[in-house]
């Protein structure tokens, strides 16, 4: 995937652990990752209605250097001209 070993360590550390519960994508340097719902792909209602077009736009302004609480405050914003209106997260 061509990540470095500590890289790819510290995200399977922390990804089932503590941001699988919370979050929907998680940002590392430039690379996104992103939970199975939110692709939708775990069979509840609530997973499917996540909205992966506004999940990555956010993920992506992370990368960018964006900081919350600020790229959240854009949610509905990015849900409205990036998603389709869904769930994007925190």
């Amino acid at each position: 995937m061509g990540i470095k070993d500590g890289e790819r360590q510290e995200i399977a550390n922390n990804y089932e652990n503590a941001w699988f519960s919370y979050f929907l994508g998680v940002t590392n340097g430039n690379k996104i990752w992103l939970v199975d719902e939110a692709f939708g792909t775990i069979s509840s209602s609530f997973s499917s209605r996540h909205d992966l077009p506004g999940i990555i736009v956010h993920a992506l302004l992370h990368v960018a250097g964006l900081t919350d609480p600020y790229v959240s405050s854009l949610n509905g914003q990015i849900g409205e001209n990036c998603g389709w209106g869904g769930i994007i997260g925190n």
